[in-house]
């Protein structure tokens, strides 16, 4: 779905924008390489970043498939000097190396090493593009200079409008201080999560995604894990009913659609609110889990054609994201896939928290349809949560 008339209109009004007090420079921890930091104190909701692509593509295939063809497209374009000593500013994922010392133009010769090249900085700086039934992948400049942090930790969030990147203060920033963004989607699970800090070479023992990834049960007696051990018995009663319930589902006959019925609605029942509840969990590595149990239940209930459990487990989704970032976009997602899977008992929070997240994004508050819209031209209609 194309991003609506008034929305293409804001961002061509927004972009392109830089705000100047952004500034690249080293970081204290050498892992980390170089990073971005302001010169000025910043509010929270401060606009930082409206930018067009430096590169980007979409492409109908395999995940290589974009990555090639975003790498053909650089490939071509640097023989432009000014796109060039832009796109090597680029990171190739090596704290240590610094832009100075990477080539600007390869030497005769040497057109396998500058593509090698070209894909290690995709594969550091790229990030996915949104979108209904392509897949997009492309480099924003300053975006990129970011590094990464934990969801709880970033102080920057971002959100597309077409191919305009927004990207916005979470929280008050002081001078000096560094700009983080989590580079993974607030619903991912908690082994991305910890791929990605291992990448990009935050130190595990002081990030909220620290903790083992799935503890066992007999580690119980820290009793700030309980919770998530409750969780991660009901996460895992899930999978395998999932699991179960698609397999039921492809054998196509009566018993084994019975069947798939009966598995989805054991994982539809395991929201049980001793469970998880909605109060601020006490270990970090909960978040990541309520978050995939949920999203299994979502998929329980339309398998069930359950429209009411679907708008309810929306409104938990969004409600769960929100405690990590309460103004990401993916809580805006699943507040308007919830008005949008019936009609809202709880029509007033949902609609004042649509409101409230579109105008934090937007400065200002289009309908509920323009939303709804905007969301499904960023790849997160209710199809795709």
């Amino acid at each position: 779905m194309a991003l609506p008339a008034e929305l293409a209109q804001l961002a061509t009004e927004l972009a392109p924008f830089v705000h100047p007090a952004l500034v690249r420079r080293a970081c204290a921890d050498d892992r980390r390489g170089l990073g971005v930091f302001v010169t000025q104190p910043l509010p929270r909701g401060e606009l930082l970043l409206a930018a067009r692509p430096l590169a980007a593509v979409r492409v109908r295939g395999r995940d290589e498939d974009v990555v090639e063809r975003l790498a053909e497209l650089i490939l071509e374009r640097l023989e432009d000097p000014n796109f060039a000593e832009t796109f090597w500013s680029l990171s190739t994922g090596d704290p240590t190396e610094r832009p100075s010392q990477r080539p600007k133009r390869p030497r005769l010769g040497e057109q396998h090493e500058r593509r090698g090249q070209v894909l290690r900085i995709i594969a550091a700086n790229a990030r996915g593009w949104p979108s209904e039934d392509e897949k997009g992948l492309g480099l924003w400049q300053w975006h990129a200079y970011m590094n990464h942090a934990a969801p709880m930790e970033a102080t920057c969030s971002s959100v597309f409008l077409g191919d305009v990147l927004l990207l916005r203060t979470l929280c008050a920033v002081e001078p000096d201080e560094e700009l983080t963004n989590s580079y993974c989607a607030l619903s991912a699970k908690l082994q991305l999560r910890r791929q990605i800090l291992r990448h990009c070479g935050v130190p595990l023992g002081t990030s909220p995604d620290a903790a083992e990834s799935e503890p066992e049960d007999g580690e119980g007696d820290d009793e700030a894990l309980l919770p998530a051990l409750r969780a991660l018995r009901a996460l895992r009663a899930a999978r395998a009913a999932s699991v179960d319930a698609t397999a039921a589902v492809h054998g196509g006959a009566d018993a084994a659609v019975a069947r798939a019925t009966e598995l989805w609605r054991k994982v539809v029942d395991l929201a049980a609110e001793e469970v998880f509840g909605l109060q601020r969990p006490t270990h970090p590595i909960f978040f990541p889990m309520r978050a995939e149990l949920l999203q299994l239940q979502l998929r329980a209930a339309r398998g069930l054609g359950d429209m009411a459990k679907v708008a309810e487990l929306h409104q938990a989704m969004a409600k769960s994201l929100a405690q990590e970032q309460p103004m990401n976009v993916e809580v805006l997602a699943h507040w308007i896939a919830h008005l949008r899977a019936v009609p809202a008992v709880d029509g007033h929070a949902a609609v004042g928290a649509t409101g409230r997240l579109t105008r934090f994004w937007l400065g200002r508050r289009p309908g509920l349809k323009v939303v709804a819209e905007w969301m499904e031209s960023c790849g997160l209609g209710p199809r795709r949560l």
